[in-house]
Order: C-alpha cells, then structure tokens, then sequence
C-alpha cells in the first residue's frame, strides 16, 4: 500500500542546501511544510515556487529551539492526522535515506510499528557539493554521530514531545520506538570549512549568541567537534555510507 508521507521543517537563509533538500524530498513525499523564518536569500522564494512545499505562518524571529517544540513541530497533530501516514521532522541539511525508502515504511507499517529513531551520521566532504544530482551522488562518507541519533519518523496518530533541539524525544510506555529501521539520518553538517562556519557563525547569529571558533573544543561523546579543524584532523575515520 503507497505510504503518503509528511515532510516538516524550519528554515533560515538555507538557499545553498535547500536545492538538494528539495530534490531528494520530493521524491518520496507527498507534502513538504516550512516554516521560514524571514530569509532574506531566496529561500522563501524557492520553496514557493515548488508544487510540493506548504509554507506555514511563522509569527517569531530568530531561532529558539525551546520555541520550535512547544508551537511549530506538534503542529503535525492537526495538519497530517488523517492526511498521512509518516511524518518526518528534519532540518534543512537532515536527509532521513534509505535507498527504497517507501518500500520500507510500508513494511513498517504492515508490522504495525508507529515511532522510530534513525540512526544519525555528520557526513564530511571537503568542498561544498556540486553535482546536479541527489547530494548523496557526491558525498557518501561520514561518521556515527550520536547528536544526530533522532528519532524524528512516526506515524501521525503518536503525540510527541521532544526536548529542544530535538535530540530526545519523551519517551512513551506504551509505544515501541523502532531503532533498527535501517532509514539513517544523514547530517550533511560538513561540506568544507568554507560552508561550516558560514552556516554556524549564521546560527548563532539567528540566536543571538557569540560564535566561538575553538580548535580544541571536542563535544563529550567524542564524535564530532564544532571547529572545522576537528572535521579536517579526523577524515581518514569516515565510512561509508551510500552505495
């Protein structure tokens, strides 16, 4: 049975990323709804020429990610319940792959499954992307990235409640969540120092705090750094992750 599929998002100024964001999404997706926050590049205007996207109002400024799971997210509740059977809530560079993606959300659906966390990976390129195809085309290394473990796929029926950012969601007593789907979250984070720190010092920006290039500052689970440096020294411990 075809699965009709919901695609969420929030964006700020991602006109770089957004070509291939919309190019892989509306490959599988039935809708695709924005929340853009007052950019200023041509996202707005990219995402309203396309079929597929749905631009909901946004009456904030600025990014809050405590703001982003009170109001913006749960609005799946009344807009795909009964429109949809998967939702899927990403951010602009968060591709959720697989390579038959609504073949296996139909098996999933079959085995009655309703909430499920994808495994994530920071992929690493060393330039920003060029091909005029999928992203994915061109870069296909990464590593295992438990900051970009999220369990952001569920059926539309779940009520959930995440904690900012995303990360964690509140987890319920009474439904499974799924965390062998083999649908990973591709976190297109690294493509080029150029590109990294565009993006950040412009995220911090949007939440009004001080960008901090530190060389040496490592997040604790030693996965990934915030400094292009750390990307850089550690290129040899991607893997593979498209065929």
């Amino acid at each position: 049975m075809p699965q009709r599929i919901d695609v969420y998002s929030i964006m700020r100024n991602e006109i770089k990323i957004l070509p291939y964001f919309l190019r892989y999404y509306e490959t599988f997706a039935d809708r695709i709804l924005v929340w853009d926050d007052h950019s200023t590049d041509g996202t707005r205007e990219m995402l309203e020429s396309n079929p597929k996207v749905t631009l909901l109002p946004l009456n904030m400024d600025g990014a809050d990610d405590v703001y982003y799971v009170k109001y913006l997210w749960p609005q799946y509740e009344e807009i795909s319940r009964e429109h949809a059977d998967w939702v899927i809530c990403v951010d602009a560079d968060e591709f959720a792959y697989h390579p038959d993606i609504r073949q296996r959300l139909s098996e999933l659906t079959e085995r009655g499954n309703k909430r499920v966390r994808l495994d994530g990976y920071t992929m690493y390129h060393p330039t920003f992307p060029t091909t005029a195809g999928q992203i994915y085309d061109e870069i296909k290394v990464g590593w295992p990235d438990v900051w970009s473990r999220k369990t952001v796929l569920f059926t539309p029926d779940m009520h959930m409640t995440w904690k900012p950012g995303r990360h964690n969601c509140v987890p319920s007593r009474h439904i499974e969540t799924v965390v062998d789907s083999n649908i990973n979250l591709l976190h297109f984070r690294y493509l080029g120092p150029e590109y990294f720190l565009e993006r950040n010092k412009k995220n911090c920006e949007s939440m009004k705090i001080k960008f901090k290039d530190d060389k040496n500052y490592n997040l604790p689970d030693g996965t990934r750094g915030i400094p292009y440096i750390w990307y850089e020294n550690n290129k040899d411990k991607v893997i593979r992750l498209v065929e």
